[in-house]
């Protein structure tokens, strides 16, 4: 996966003006999790790690992690 990404995805990526990546990247991970099989690797790759870990931030508990890359909020 690496040349691949290196050599392909990662030049196709960068040429795109910053929005057009933003909406191409959503609308893939629309699609993506309209899929039952990459639903199921997606859910056994984020559990990988046994149970959840409470986190408290800013005074505020959370049941589990939480990751969100700005913009995708």
């Amino acid at each position: 996966m690496g040349l691949i990404y290196e050599k392909c995805l990662r030049p196709a990526l960068f040429g795109l003006d910053a929005e057009h990546a933003h909406e191409l990247a959503v609308d893939s991970l629309a699609l993506l999790g309209r899929l039952p099989p990459v639903c199921r690797v997606l859910e056994a790759w984020a559990n990988r790690g046994g149970e959840a870990r409470p986190v408290e931030c800013f005074g505020l508990k959370f049941p589990n992690r939480v990751g969100l890359a700005a913009g995708f909020d």
